[in-house]
């Protein structure tokens, strides 16, 4: 454990709990990272497919750039 000073003279011990939710914390934004990722290369792939797999999937092109462009815009590069 390791003792901060604040500017008041008081001092506090920063343990176990501080350091969970800070893990917990980076994990929530490790996990939103991977899903935003999964998401782009799903809809990349979704766009690669031609239009013979999109019927088989029950698709139209124009569904398939809906769905890949429409949600989650600003995850897109």
């Amino acid at each position: 454990m390791q003792m901060t000073q604040f500017t008041s003279g008081q001092s506090a011990v920063v343990g176990k709990p501080v350091i969970a939710r800070a893990a917990t914390k980076l994990h929530a934004l490790a996990a939103a990272v991977w899903l935003s990722s999964s998401r782009r290369r799903q809809w990349r792939a979704l766009m690669d497919l031609d239009d013979h797999l999109l019927r088989d999937i029950g698709i139209t092109r124009s569904q398939a750039v809906e769905e890949a462009t429409g949600a989650f815009r600003f995850f897109r590069s």
